[in-house]
């Protein structure tokens, strides 16, 4: 099946239309009237799957024709859970091998009245469903749902919602002096070209859709006539998209008389497109603390120091969780103004602030404004958007984890070449481009590794999502989310006794389940038969007795575990289903079940160091490995079979066979064989850890190279030399080796074409080894460099010209006379993109002025460098400098 199958504006009903076609395929045998049905369903669907997908881009619904959606969009869970339980069965009649003799006989003919049974309830079900869908069809003519969504304006403003921002007094404003002079700095110059400079962040605008005043073209040509031959200054607000620029670009023309333009967007992307030259992009701060303090409190008392005294701690909490956002200050400050100055009123205040239960006309100015920005996505991003609701205020998000989970809960669509891991990966930049959810961290190319949602959009999302019936919350502040329809994703975050009761009432279709703790009252795990998606992030508390009914949810697609001392039970493989199995934060799980390898559809299977057992071989459809280990119990077998998995892309392990093992190189040699294989299909990230020798790596992919290899860590033993292979890989952007460093070493790695990324680790000799230079054009796409090893290094001009992070190590005893200069001159004014920068400085036997010489250097190069970073300078074995005798 291809294709998003679920989303909150259509439900389900994508998986069914995919799932009633493949039914309908001649492989499956049923009865003629079933046929008949399931093709009336799927037509009757399809006409509306159609109307439900207009319907979502409608800002606006009437009472009645959001009735009619919401009891369609609730039909189709139901519709797919009956045809999974269909499908499951004709599955399973078909597998089901025959038998003989007078045991097999009798055996048989129960089995076959069973069967019979479970016909006769599956068509009595699908004639119920199919009677529904055609009362809801004809209510659609009845209530006249078509023509009023064609009646109505989707995209229809009647008030400006920017106008308070636009009429603020300027004594109001807070935080804007830094960035006024930078911007101005930007537009300021002698260049006699016209400059474009764009300012992006999460502003929260407007979107205007005017009526057209004229003709487009007509227009276009009025202005070009008119700045034809003048210098000009214009803003222009709030662009939505790179075609809406390219149309304001066509009116602007470049006369050269130094004309400047001001482009604001909310979108990283089209402000990219609209700059020039260079890409003079600003990206707009979030306030800071004392910044968003002072506006807070003048907009409650008129200043700080008028705020009660009972209110100041809570205050400060306010402001935190505001992290920054001025329309949320701005909000929470309205919000306060109408309360009274008792401290548990505004401890309530700040307890709201994400959960979605603060109701107040400032509150609902907000998520009408940021409601924008949610109309604006398309369907498949806001789906995944509001599956972030799922997780607790100021929870960190890991970008993979999000991704795998989109994938299992079908929101991420299939379609195309591209891995759907990869298209994943698109929706999450996106979002972060439309500052809808926060970085946190980056990775060593730029991309962001984990992210959280700030707690005012949290607030809205979570009101959406409630709204959908999309996403059920129960927190551990007692605040129960539940609608009144059935719950289909359930996000638990709660100890208190109170709310538990209300658990079995909502587990019957629940369909995704996130448990952040654990307690013993938690409903059993077969009440979630329905269940797709189960996500036990639970700490220690979990059991093993809870994972004893996990063989009847049948449905399962994916599991991660979160718990210190866990053992996954024999029944994991009757889960068919399954795609994703994640138990990376099992610490205590040595091994898994021998039932793991009947998983033919597992694409990634994420543990810490287990052995796997035989039969691996089976498990064709894995993608992702991680992390496997490699000892004297693992089979020669299971190493043959591992060369098997061509559609590998990333394999991580344990390497344990000892030099003195006595099947040492048969084990190597099949290793080798295999990883060959691998190399030469799908597999781009390596990592291989191991405490003994790892020399045989050199003849590795001796021909031809892995072409598709990108990531490569080679830890735990030091490699003599870089392998021959390893100068092959073209494609690799990042390496992580332990290496005996040499000058050569150097000049070696700084040939590779793609590297982004190099962690080295190396113990050099005497001083002449330890001195190391990176000449001129030497890694020249780099982007972040790690160093760990004692050593004297220099950059000469030229070198890393795209370095952004550096951290190194040197020896200050050493410096003076590596570098030939007084104070030292290490070369590090010549990385003119270096943001970040942090130096070791190893001073044993070094006086305490050749350390502060070589710091005074370090700080004096870094503040030549355009970007000024402030490097951080650590001192190691300064207990054991050289200490000078005053005579």
């Amino acid at each position: 099946m291809e294709g998003i199958m679920e989303s909150a504006a259509t439900g389900a009903m994508n998986s069914i239309l995919a799932k009633l076609a493949e039914l309908l395929r001649e492989d499956y045998q049923m009865q003629k009237g079933m046929r008949r049905d399931i093709t009336f369903l799927k037509d009757e669907l399809s006409s509306m799957n159609a109307l439900l997908e207009r319907l979502a881009d409608a800002e606006a619904l009437d009472p009645q024709t959001k009735e009619w959606r919401n009891q369609v969009r609730e039909m189709t869970y139901d519709i797919e859970d009956c045809i999974d339980n269909y499908m499951l069965q004709l599955q399973h009649e078909q597998q089901r091998p025959g038998s003989s003799g007078v045991m097999g006989f009798f055996l048989g003919y129960v089995q076959k009245v069973k069967e019979l049974v479970a016909h006769h309830e599956i068509a009595d079900q699908i004639q119920e469903l199919r009677a529904r869908i055609v009362e809801a069809g004809h209510r659609r003519k009845r209530y006249k749902i078509d023509a009023a969504l064609n009646s109505c304006d989707p995209k229809m403003i009647l008030v400006d919602r920017r106008l308070p921002a636009l009429y603020a007094e300027l004594d109001g404003l807070v935080g804007i002096s830094g960035p006024r002079d930078e911007v101005i700095k930007f537009l300021v110059d002698d260049e006699q070209g016209m400059k474009v400079v764009s300012i992006v962040g999460a502003s929260h605008g407007d979107e205007c859709d005017n009526a057209k005043a004229c003709d487009e073209e007509q227009l276009i040509n009025e202005l070009r006539d008119f700045f034809k031959d003048k210098r000009y200054f214009i803003v222009i607000d709030d662009i939505w998209s790179t075609k809406a620029w390219k149309i304001v670009k066509y009116a602007l023309p470049d006369n050269a008389s130094g004309s400047r333009i001001i482009v604001t967007t909310r979108i990283g992307t089209v402000a990219k497109v609209c700059s020039s030259p260079h890409h003079r992009v600003y990206e707009l701060k979030m306030l800071s603390q004392d910044d968003s303090t002072r506006l807070f409190f003048r907009r409650i008392f008129g200043s700080e120091d008028k705020c009660p005294h009972q209110l100041k701690e809570v205050s400060t909490e306010i402001v935190r969780k505001c992290a920054g956002l001025p329309l949320a200050v701005i909000t929470m400050a309205s919000l306060l103004t109408t309360k009274s100055y008792t401290r548990v009123e505004w401890i309530k205040v700040c307890n709201s602030i994400g959960s979605g239960l603060e109701k107040s006309c400032d509150v609902e100015e907000m998520n009408m404004i940021l409601s924008l920005s949610y109309n604006h996505l398309p369907h498949n991003l806001r789906t995944c958007l509001l599956y972030l609701s799922m997780f607790p205020e100021d929870y960190v998000i890991k970008r993979d984890y999000l991704v795998r989970k989109w994938v299992a809960e079908g929101f991420v669509n299939t379609h195309g070449v591209m891995y759907v891991e990869d298209e994943g990966e698109c929706y999450f930049n996106e979002l972060i481009n439309r500052s809808l959810i926060q970085p946190v961290d980056f990775q060593y190319d730029g991309k962001v590794y984990t992210c959280r949602v700030h707690d005012m959009v949290l607030d809205f999302i979570v009101r959406k999502a409630v709204e959908e019936n999309f996403i059920t919350v129960l927190t551990n502040r007692k605040q129960i989310l539940v609608s009144h329809d059935k719950v289909h994703r359930l996000s638990l975050d709660c100890q208190s006794q109170e709310n538990r009761t209300a658990y079995p009432a909502v587990t019957t279709h629940v369909r995704s389940l996130n448990l952040f703790r654990y307690h013993e009252q938690m409903p059993p795990l077969s009440c979630f038969g329905a269940l797709r998606v189960l996500d036990l992030d639970s700490n220690d508390n979990l059991k093993n007795c809870y994972l004893e009914d996990i063989g009847k949810l049948f449905r399962l697609r994916y599991l991660r575990i979160r718990a210190s001392n866990i053992a996954l039970p024999e029944q994991i493989g009757d889960l068919q289903c399954l795609v994703i199995v994640d138990l990376l934060s099992c610490p205590g799980l040595r091994e898994l079940p021998a039932s793991i390898v009947k998983l033919r559809h597992l694409k990634w299977l994420i543990t810490p160091p287990v052995n796997l057992p035989n039969g691996i071989g089976n498990m064709q459809a894995l993608e992702f490995l991680s992390l496997i280990v490699v000892d004297y119990t693992t089979s020669i077998s299971f190493l043959e079979e591992l060369g098997t998995l061509t559609k590998l892309r990333t394999l991580r392990l344990e390497w344990r066979i000892s030099t003195v093992h006595n099947d040492r190189n048969t084990y190597e040699d099949n290793f080798l064989s295999s990883l060959h294989k691998l190399g030469s299909s799908s597999l781009q990230y390596f990592t291989i850890f191991s405490p003994w020798s790892l020399d045989f790596l050199f003849d590795f992919w001796s021909s031809p190279p892995p072409h598709l290899l990108q990531e490569l860590e080679v830890k735990g033993w030091h490699l003599s030399k870089i392998p021959v292979w390893m100068t092959l890989l073209t494609n690799l952007t990042y390496l992580d080796i332990e290496v005996k460093l040499r000058q050569e070493t150097i000049e070696i790695l700084g040939d590779f074409p793609a590297l982004l990324f190099v962690k080295l680790y190396s113990n050099s000799g005497g001083p002449k080894e330890r001195r190391l230079i990176v000449g001129n054009n030497g890694f020249r796409c780099l982007k972040k460099f790690t160093f760990v090893g004692w050593v004297n290094m220099t950059f000469q001009e030229g070198a890393m010209p795209l370095l952004e992070t550096l951290e190194f190590q040197i020896i200050a005893q050493e410096a003076k006379t590596t570098c030939g200069f007084n104070p030292p001159d290490l070369g590090v004014r010549h990385l003119l993109a270096l943001k970040n920068l942090v130096v070791n400085v190893h001073c044993e036997g070094a006086s305490l002025e050749e350390v502060e010489a070589v710091e005074d250097a370090i700080r004096i190069a870094a503040g030549m460098l355009p970007n000024h970073p402030t490097p951080a300078l650590h001192r190691f074995l300064d207990s054991e400098m050289k200490k000078i005798i005053q005579g």
